[in-house]
């Protein structure tokens, strides 16, 4: 009896422990994070627009609206100009005919090196006159008016005394002098407003104004996306200054109404994957926070069906399906680990067990509900 008593506890000891040894793996839990190493993807996949799906067709599920946008976007300008100020002086013009003449506004006067002045206002020239004695001199009629070169820079300060032809009169008919040293005449370079500009700015003005729309949207869920259909309508279209201006900024103000589709995001991206990645790459998928969808602008087919192309540029990562966790309950922690390691991009396996006890950590669950797997890109 006295041996029997002191067998007892070790009796219970050896059973207790190898109930815990069979019942550990049904009621022990694991979870297993795969470190996995996306593999980049680009793509342009031909796609569909459609309130309903296209018999074989990749076909994006939309929902037809209209929305305004106003937009207000500002670049530095790129090109160069000239700008200064024209010259200005006083001329006295000389009429050497019998016949006094009006000479109107804007009359040109040259000079001998082709530099161009205009009368400020219009004068009028007395004709000449003779002497009735001898030695019977002319005199020609003259009148002094202002003037002002026709382009800008220094070129036109000309000096006291520089002659003129008058408009297309010979100058032994009219003839022009300066009186004094002309001034006034400059000229710089600086920033201006190039065409190129220009198209840039509407360039970076149409994508905000998608931007803008997509913000609205994405207000109401954010998991929606919004694309342009069809021609928007300008309702605003405003630069702060032409082609050539002066200016070290340019500024565009732009308001549309326009025809969006809208989309689920992430019903795109599942779609994307079962009729796109699925057949090139099995048994991967998108990962939704590495990936962008950019979709081209669609051509219309007919009523509520457009054409288009989905420009993919992101990374997928293998798919762990229900089949795996079939494959890995009741195996040895290291014939999983030669499993998945078989994966492309999987780079490392962790495992950790509930409740820890590492003498029984050798295999998983035999009960896959016990098991968690997480995927998680680096």
């Amino acid at each position: 009896p006295k041996a029997i008593f002191l067998a007892l506890p070790v009796f219970l000891l050896v059973l207790l422990l190898g109930g815990l040894y069979f019942s550990y793996p049904y009621f022990a839990s694991v979870l297993i994070t795969l470190h996995v190493k996306p593999q980049p993807h680009k793509q342009i996949v031909p796609v569909f627009l459609s309130g309903s799906s296209q018999p074989d067709k990749t076909t994006i599920i939309v929902s037809s609206r209209d929305l305004e946008a106003s937009v207000t976007k500002e670049i530095s300008t790129t090109g160069e100009t000239t700008v200064g100020e024209k010259a200005k002086g006083t001329v006295t013009i000389y009429n050497r005919t019998l016949q006094a003449t009006t000479l109107k506004a804007g009359t040109r006067l040259t000079t001998s090196s082709g530099t161009v002045f205009v009368l400020d206002n219009a004068i009028a020239v007395a004709s000449s006159s003779a002497q009735t004695e001898p030695p019977f001199l002319t005199t020609p009629g003259s009148s002094s008016a202002p003037v002002t070169a026709t382009k800008i820079g220094v070129e036109s300060n000309i000096g006291k005394a520089t002659q003129f032809g008058v408009d297309n009169y010979p100058k032994s008919m009219f003839i022009a002098s300066s009186d004094a040293d002309f001034s006034g005449g400059s000229s710089r370079a600086v920033k201006a407003v190039a065409p190129a500009d220009l198209t840039k700015l509407l360039e970076q003005a149409n994508l905000e104004v998608q931007a803008n729309i997509d913000g609205q949207i994405k207000t109401e869920d954010a998991d929606l996306r919004s694309v342009i259909v069809d021609a928007p309508t300008l309702t605003k279209k405003e630069y702060s200054h032409k082609v050539n201006e002066e200016a070290t900024t340019v500024k565009l103000s732009l308001s549309v109404k326009a025809s969006v589709f809208t989309y689920s995001y992430q019903l795109l991206l599942d779609t994307l994957t079962k009729e796109v990645i699925s057949k090139t790459f099995p048994g991967r998928k998108f990962v939704s926070g590495k990936t962008t969808v950019f979709i081209a602008t669609p051509k219309k087919i007919s009523d509520g069906i457009y054409s288009g192309e989905a420009e993919i540029d992101g990374e997928i990562i293998p798919i762990i399906d229900d089949g795996y966790y079939s494959q890995i309950a009741g195996r040895s922690v290291e014939n999983t680990k030669q499993l998945f390691s078989n994966l492309t991009g999987i780079v490392n396996m962790e495992v950790k067990f509930t409740p820890e006890i590492p003498v029984l950590n050798g295999n998983l669950p035999k009960n896959k509900a016990k098991i968690t797997i997480n995927l998680v890109p680096g």
